[in-house]
């Protein structure tokens, strides 16, 4: 994860991308949580029937797992991954719009 002063999707310092959501020792700044709204909402009207691909090589421990609430993906409906993290759509929903 990156540090708490910068998002733990797109790497930018807080002082270029306001952080929305703390917790778990990751953060995602206001644009990544709209961007993975966006994704949801997408996944919503028109559904993958595919599975995503995993990142190369190992997968990080936890990397299937929400940053946020540490539920895994068998347990939430539906994960957005970054590149060093995840974000279930229930955190999502409880971040202030």
């Amino acid at each position: 994860m990156n540090s708490d002063d910068s998002c733990s999707f797109c790497g930018r310092p807080a002082a270029e991308a306001p952080t929305r959501l703390t917790a778990r020792g990751a953060t995602i700044c206001a644009g990544c949580v709209d961007l993975a709204r966006e994704v949801l909402e997408l996944e919503a009207r028109e559904p993958i029937s595919q599975k995503p691909p995993r990142p190369p090589g190992e997968p990080r421990p936890g990397w299937l797992a929400c940053a946020f609430c540490g539920r895994d993906q068998q347990a939430v409906r539906k994960l957005v991954a970054g590149p060093n993290g995840a974000i279930c759509d229930d955190c999502l929903a409880g971040a202030a719009a």
